[in-house]
């Protein structure tokens, strides 16, 4: 059996193998689209993709998280002894039969101030087909989203949100000045 890797991407940065599986067009197509106000009524050939799937399986490759097993004790290790093409056809197998996802693993873990919190950790072919359905999903959902969001979004930290903040704390700073001096 071989293992699944990727053609031309092993170096490549995280945040670009989208381009590696040729996907950012599809992506900021759906993008654009989206900023235009399209309905969309068919994503599942999106989805199905072959790149889509092998870019999923790429992302998810490269979280620590992916090396956790889910309730079926399965991790990313366990899908290497697929080929490319016997992975493709699970995947998509899975998602036209109306898959079902398995119950999600708890596993309790210790936070830095000693207390606990508990994790939920999908089964890795949940994490795969979620991945997929995301990847597709992400773009047009982005382009709806208000710029000045940045909880849970792509590329956006709270350090983004921090310095908006002082911007516009620095405006407000800026309109109060020159309200008090056209007083005088």
């Amino acid at each position: 059996m071989t293992n699944i890797k990727s053609k031309a991407c092993d170096t490549a940065n995280s945040f670009r193998f989208a381009e590696c599986y040729n996907m950012q067009v599809v992506f900021d197509e759906l993008y654009k689209q989206a900023k235009n106000n399209a309905t969309f009524s068919n994503l599942l050939p999106l989805i199905l993709k072959e790149d889509n799937i092998m870019l999923a399986y790429r992302k998810i490759k490269t979280q620590a998280g992916s090396h956790i097993p889910g309730i079926d004790n399965l991790t990313i290790n366990d899908l290497n002894f697929f080929s490319k093409d016997e992975l493709l056809t699970n995947v998509k197998n899975k998602i036209i039969n109306n898959f079902s996802t398995h119950a999600v693993k708890i596993k309790s873990v210790y936070k830095h101030n000693g207390d606990k919190k508990l994790l939920g950790i999908p089964s890795i072919w949940d994490r795969l087909i979620q991945q997929c359905i995301k990847q597709i999903l992400e773009p047009i959902c982005e382009a709806k989203f208000n710029n000045h969001s940045y909880g849970c979004r792509p590329i956006r930290f709270a350090e983004n949100a921090i310095a908006e903040t002082y911007r516009y704390l620095k405006k407000i700073n800026k309109y109060r000045t020159k309200a008090k001096l056209s007083t005088i």
